[in-house]
């Protein structure tokens, strides 16, 4: 049967703990698209930002400006999943998408219950209404956190998440929206993990610390969109004087029926 495509979005790998991201620093990553027997890559580059959120990445990492807090730009890892072209097809299974990352942790010393995770977001697209080529507007958006572990040469397992990745439209009066969410996110062990083997020009190959690794493979079950659209107000509106006018009608009858049939049964008589 015919074959259509869908193109995902940037999906990025970004610090969790924000507040706490001193000495965060990415070493090398990884991405994967399996279809069937076939498999292709996809690019990755350091976006820089500053402040706490990502709200857009346009910081030069390199630089020595600090932001308002004095501190420097942090990075995000982004992933070029939008130039991938994923296929429609019966099975689910056949549209994977892997990334892998490897970073030097954030120290946690002295930290109770620090939690392990990165999260994964992506770039959502709004427009205005018939100006598409123009309006168009992107912002970073998380949609869940993940947990990774410590790299071992050893027998230790690792940790992957699995999730499901589907696509909704939002269709209102004056703006459109291109919109990305998951689902039925589960953590599954890996045994004989490695490293992932891009690194980054400029960085250095080899650190002395020890690597964490966080794992995620995306998977599209099926191509269906979610469309919400707004109708306008006066739709609803004429359905609600409709239905006051038919209760109306039915009070009329009620109420002034009796008396016009026995008006009606006099003027026979007479």
């Amino acid at each position: 049967r015919e074959e259509h495509e869908l193109r995902l979005p940037r999906i990025y790998f970004c610090p969790a703990d924000r507040g706490r991201s001193e000495g965060f620093q990415w070493h090398s990553f990884e991405c994967t698209l399996s279809y069937l027997q076939e498999q292709r890559s996809c690019p990755g580059r350091l976006q820089a930002y500053r402040g706490r959120t990502p709200e857009e990445f346009r910081a030069d990492p390199d630089g020595d400006g600090l932001d308002r807090q004095g501190r420097h730009p942090s990075e995000c890892l982004e992933f070029g999943t939008h130039m991938i072209g994923v296929r429609e097809e019966w099975s689910a299974a056949w549209n994977e998408v892997s990334l892998r990352a490897a970073f030097r942790a954030p120290s946690t010393d002295g930290i109770a219950n620090a939690l392990q995770e990165v999260e994964l977001g992506y770039l959502p697209v709004e427009w205005e209404v018939g100006k598409a080529s123009t309006t168009k507007q992107r912002y970073y958006y998380p949609l869940l956190r993940v947990p990774y572990f410590f790299f071992s040469k050893g027998y230790e397992p690792g940790v992957a998440t699995r999730t499901f990745l589907a696509r909704e439209i939002d269709r209102g009066l004056t703006t459109v929206g291109k919109y990305w969410f998951t689902y039925g996110a589960m953590q599954l062990a890996v045994v004989n993990a490695t490293l992932p083997e891009m690194t980054f020009p400029g960085k250095p190959a080899e650190l002395e610390d020890r690597l964490a690794v966080v794992h995620v493979v995306i998977t599209l079950e099926n191509f269906e969109e979610f469309d919400y659209v707004v109708v306008s107000s006066l739709f609803p509106l004429l359905g609600f004087l409709g239905q006051i006018a038919g209760m109306g009608a039915m009070l009329v009858l009620l109420v002034a029926g009796p008396r016009l049939r026995s008006e009606s049964r006099g003027r026979k008589v007479g």
